[in-house]
């Protein structure tokens, strides 16, 4: 792993403000819904105590106008060789061996790029990234008495592949903010009775994993445990920025087609998908 920061001031900047690299070797990950719901619960805990401690220091730095001014570039290049995913039936029983269905992700692989849109001279800038996964496989383990196990594949060898550009629009511009293609190899699906039985109990707890508290209930906690003062600074930023959004005047109801186009209005994104 490797993470790197860049000075756009600097004669060796590289055109991107910071740098992620990760290379991972296999990686598995048991899927349980309590203990992935207090993980996301505390994620979701952290983002909104981090934006508030970064309004309070913004705040405190007056520094508003400069964070605006540029948004800042990430460049990442990610592969996770062999990364398995375990979704085991939560059941009590005696026995420790329990019924699991297993994904396995070939190569999970992430990257992108700062390319100019064209050839032209005076091209802009845009974010070209490259995801996907390769080589999936799903199978599945059920035990049955007397130390019986049956072990069946669901889905063998499925690619997943995804290209995104993205550039910031600018007046004029015919297209789109964004460009998704995606493409998937063919899919060979066999499934039993008993498999789809417990593909059917994983549809409903799995999403039991991110259904976290509400907003409000989970911004109060924050709000507890934070000092009184950052809340305040943090408040009065906030307060500041809903200000400036009521006073911004709100464009006409537009009727185009028929009496012409608004420059207001383009293609925020364009998405092809091929199986």
């Amino acid at each position: 792993f490797r993470y790197e920061t860049f000075d756009s001031t600097s004669e060796a900047y590289p055109g991107y403000d910071t740098s992620i690299y990760l290379r991972s070797g296999s990686l598995k990950v048991n899927f349980v819904t309590e203990p992935f719901r207090k993980i996301m619960e505390f994620g979701v805990k952290f983002g909104k105590m981090q934006a508030i401690m970064n309004a309070a220091r913004q705040a405190a730095a007056n520094q508003a106008n400069n964070i605006q001014e540029r948004a800042s570039k990430m460049h990442f290049d990610i592969r996770i060789k062999t990364p398995i995913v375990a979704f085991p039936r939560m059941v009590i029983t005696d026995s420790p061996e329990r019924d699991v269905l297993t994904a396995y992700l070939g190569e999970l692989y992430a990257s992108n790029e700062f390319l100019p849109l064209d050839d032209s001279k005076d091209s802009d800038t845009a974010n070209k990234l490259t995801a996907g996964v390769h080589n999936t496989r799903l199978t599945s383990t059920f035990n049955y008495p007397n130390d019986q196990v049956e072990e069946l594949d669901l889905i063998d060898k499925v690619d997943l592949d995804f290209r995104i550009t993205s550039a910031e629009h600018k007046p004029g511009y015919k297209r789109p903010d964004t460009e998704i293609e995606g493409s998937m190899s063919n899919v060979n699906l066999r499934i039993t009775e008993a498999q789809l039985k417990f593909i059917l109990e994983l549809s409903r707890s799995i999403p039991e994993a991110f259904a976290t508290d509400p907003d409000d209930e989970i911004e109060e906690h924050v709000k507890e445990e934070l000092p009184a003062t950052t809340v305040q600074d943090a408040k009065a930023v906030s307060g500041d920025s809903d200000n400036k959004e009521e006073e911004q005047p709100q464009s006409p109801t537009h009727l185009g087609p028929e009496i012409g186009s608004d420059d207001d209005t383009w293609t925020k994104l364009d998405l092809v998908f091929k199986v």
